[in-house]
């Protein structure tokens, strides 16, 4: 349970920490536990609004690549209804593996591995 974004914090202290490096530039969406993680680990935070005409920071930082990342994961597990947590990295396995090769490409291996 989540007590005014306490354990936000922490969730995002934990998931970012090991794979964020000391001089990184995060880009956000303005959620207040970016910027406590960007103060408590002295990294550069650029707060992007997602309006038009405010999509970009000083010329060159925005999250649109995360926003169409989020946009392609919703439409590939819309039709799964919400799967399991416990199954839900499998998932994600899943869809990183559609993002790289084609359904063909996959399919060849699939059939060159018999």
């Amino acid at each position: 349970m989540f007590f005014h974004g306490i354990g936000r914090n922490r969730t995002i202290d934990i998931a970012l920490k090991p794979i964020v490096p000391d001089d990184a530039v995060l880009c956000s969406d303005g959620l207040k536990s970016y910027r406590a993680f960007c103060k408590k680990h002295g990294l550069t935070h650029y707060e992007v609004a997602n309006k038009s005409g405010q999509r970009v920071v000083a010329g060159a930082f925005h999250i649109q690549n995360m926003n169409a990342l989020h946009s392609r994961y919703d439409a590939f597990i819309r039709p799964f209804c919400g799967p399991a947590t416990k199954y839900l990295y499998r998932y994600l396995r899943w869809f990183r593996l559609r993002t790289k090769i084609t359904p063909e490409a996959a399919f060849k291996r699939i059939l060159e591995a018999y």
